[in-house]
């Protein structure tokens, strides 16, 4: 990379201004992409996006019957454990 040469503290002003700016529209997209993950990663969105995928073909309506009947199980057993406490 070339180094600038600057003929006035105006240049320099005006290059470190937009330098800053440039810098807070990358702070601000890390902070915006970040934010976007966090609520795509959700339970409830991973859950509907498998959903989707799995009620669109005939052999996945079978699996998602089973997976539904293994996590009902799964709940009941917790259920009833706390229950016994």
């Amino acid at each position: 990379m070339k180094a600038k040469k600057y003929s006035s503290f105006e240049e320099i002003d005006k290059d470190l201004k937009i330098l800053k700016l440039k810098k807070d529209i990358a702070v601000w997209e890390l902070k915006n992409n970040y934010q976007r993950m966090q609520n795509y990663f959700t339970p409830q969105n991973i859950l509907q996006s498998i959903l989707t995928n799995f009620t669109n073909k005939k052999t996945s309506r079978t699996l998602l019957k089973v997976a539904s009947s293994i996590l009902l199980g799964y709940l009941t057993k917790r259920i009833l454990k706390r229950k016994k406490l």
